[in-house]
């Protein structure tokens, strides 16, 4: 077993091996400052993440929520120039009719006036 184990060791390329050392050296290292430090950069490989959905979703309700006030600003503006429009036609209708019932009513005065005189002649 112990021939096996050097014979293994004697096909290992060496100077590849001592040409990477140390980088796998820094590595170690790094490595081990990470751990001790609390770091866990190097031992949890970056997940996507679960929220983005939640925060695109958000985002763009958020924006509609924007377009909606918009929207709705500009119908309260529509709705107030109505309410203009509508006081306006409402004192115009109100002067015509006022105007009518004082011509009616002068000229039923005037019919009344002319019956009593042709009732008087008679």
């Amino acid at each position: 077993m112990a021939t096996a184990f050097f014979s293994a060791l004697a096909k290992v390329p060496w100077a590849q091996v001592i040409d990477l050392a140390p980088g796998l050296v820094d590595k170690a290292q790094q490595l081990a400052r990470d751990v001790r430090g609390g770091s866990t950069t190097l031992l949890i490989p970056a997940q996507p993440d679960p929220l983005a959905g939640l925060k695109s979703e958000v985002t763009r309700l958020i924006e509609d929520n924007a377009d909606l006030r918009r929207d709705l600003g500009q119908a309260s503006e529509l709705l107030t120039e109505l309410a203009r429009t509508n006081q306006l036609l409402v004192a115009k209708l109100t002067y015509w009719q006022r105007l009518f019932w004082f011509v009616a009513g002068g000229a039923g005065l005037a019919l009344l006036i002319a019956i009593a005189a042709l009732a008087r002649s008679f």
